[in-house]
């Protein structure tokens, strides 16, 4: 049975893109981030500023990726929100990346060891957590927010859990997908027209109810949200795209569906690919290459936001924008005579307040507090480092948040060893540890050589020397020293 909700307010076109959309997810009140297919890259979208602009621009680019995944936004921590992009069985070597890119803004992005590799077709936020599937397996696994940063705790014996996957026929669907939830259930749903709701408790994760009601409808995206209803506890509801453009709400009674609530039906019955239900009701969908809205009223649903930390957000423009409350500007010190590995960097520029850099360094308290001409210099050279070092390290004396990636996380080291940020070293050693690899083993190993890290110069050599055949094939092997491959080739037979 369906039955045809009333509303008052229109769909409208909230903007175009060249190529159809295929990811979708709340990021707060206002804006959701976005993917489009045969890129890559995270977008970031405003209904306010899309309502205001000329709905030729969808939005702005909130982190670059280097490979085919889904954006999932995970509160909580000390910025309060932050996104995790999960690769999936779109890219041609899943199994095979090594990192997950993760943002809390568009100012900037790091990198976070893969806690678990696969083909992952399906994943999804419950309870904090990322649950993963791939096709056909029986089991899910769980990447739990520890380990969804910069060095876990060393107490966690490995880095993701797995739950076994039960209740008949979807469990065993291939394209079986996931909504998160509340509380003890989640949502999932599957391409061939069936949805419904899963418990998580007592070591598994069982599908209890089905939506279906006989009449044939392809679910082609689903969306979770929060029911409530006067005089009884919060429950967990589904908002259903469908490839005819419709949008229902199927409504269960114990384990069963008693009808299909159509919420919204499409004039072109072109599939909805995606769609995402933000807190003040306003329900975002794609069809094609058209992202649409539509006011959702006379329903009792409810969708909490992800906070970025009002305090944090402050201090990341300062660091990375300046503006009210920097006074100084931190640049990397070109070499003598403005030549050189780093002669050209300096016009780079990181923003700092005095107070901070001061209250969580001791070099920079001697050198702002100091009988030194530094003390009263709005631009302070820092010498033997990058750009991006710099910046990193700012960020960490201003926020107390770690966002590192390979190509700079020895430099950061090196810097923090520097000013004596014994922690930050800490994290940054461990990181570049557990990225060594065949494609990164020459560029860490020459980098620890040259920075001074004796134990990762060692891991490195070792690596290679087990790897030999792969690592000689890997980028800067050849600008290795005599002295270097000589260890290296030592290293096989140890």
């Amino acid at each position: 049975m369906t039955s045809q909700a009333e509303h008052e307010n229109p769909c409208t076109l909230l903007c175009s893109s060249p190529s159809p959309f295929r990811e979708l997810c709340a990021l707060d009140e206002d804006s959701f981030v976005f993917c489009l297919e045969g890129d890559t890259d995270v977008y970031e979208g405003s209904v306010s500023e899309l309502k205001k602009s000329s709905q030729q621009n969808p939005g702005k680019l909130f982190c670059r990726v280097p490979y085919f995944g889904i954006p999932l936004v995970l509160k909580g921590g000390k910025t309060g929100r932050f996104v995790v992009v999960v690769p999936t069985d779109k890219n041609e070597n899943a199994e095979k990346i090594e990192e997950w890119v993760t943002a809390v803004d568009s100012l900037s992005q790091a990198s976070i060891p893969a806690p678990v590799r696969g083909r992952w077709n399906a994943a999804a936020v419950h309870k904090e957590s990322i649950y993963l599937r791939m096709k056909n397996d029986p089991q899910l696994f769980i990447a739990p927010p520890a380990q969804l940063c910069v060095g876990p705790p060393n107490y966690l014996a490995s880095l993701c859990d797995t739950i076994p996957l039960v209740g008949s026929p979807l469990n065993a669907r291939e394209n079986l997908k996931f909504a998160g939830g509340l509380g003890g259930a989640m949502v999932v749903w599957d391409e061939a027209g069936e949805s419904g709701v899963a418990t998580v408790a007592d070591g598994e994760v069982k599908i209890s109810r089905v939506a279906t009601d006989g009449e044939e409808r392809v679910t082609t995206a689903v969306v979770s949200a929060v029911e409530k209803t006067p005089g009884l506890p919060p429950g967990v509801a589904l908002l259903v795209g469908t490839a005819s453009g419709h949008v229902y709400i199927p409504r269960f009674i114990h384990d069963s569906v008693l009808r299909w609530d159509r919420v919204f039906e499409s004039e072109t019955d072109a599939k909805i690919s995606a769609l995402v239900l933000l807190p003040d009701k306003s329900l975002v969908f794609s069809q094609g290459t058209q992202l649409m809205l539509y006011e959702v009223n006379g329903i009792n649903f409810c969708q909490e936001a992800a906070q970025l930390s009002p305090a944090i957000s402050a201090m990341r423009r300062l660091v990375f924008e300046g503006g009210e409350g920097a006074d100084v500007e931190l640049v990397v010190k070109a070499n003598e005579g403005g030549e050189g590995e780093r002669g050209d960097v300096g016009n780079e520029k990181v923003f700092g307040a005095k107070f901070m850099l001061s209250a969580n360094c001791e070099f920079f308290r001697s050198a702002f507090h100091g009988p030194f001409k530094e003390s009263t210099n709005t631009t302070f050279p820092i010498p033997d480092t990058t750009f991006e070092a710099l910046r990193c390290v700012v960020l960490y004396l201003h926020t107390d948040m770690v966002e590192l990636e390979t190509p700079f996380v020895v430099e950061v080291a090196a810097l923090a060893r520097f000013l004596g940020l014994s922690r930050l070293q800490s994290q940054a050693e461990w990181y570049a540890s557990k990225r060594v690899s065949l494609t990164t083993c020459a560029s860490l190993l020459l980098s620890a050589e040259r920075l001074n890290f004796p134990e990762l110069r060692t891991k490195c050599i070792n690596f290679a020397g087990k790897n030999i055949k792969e690592a000689y094939k890997a980028p800067g092997f050849a600008s290795l020293s005599k002295e270097t491959m000589f260890e290296i080739f030592q290293a096989q037979h140890q």
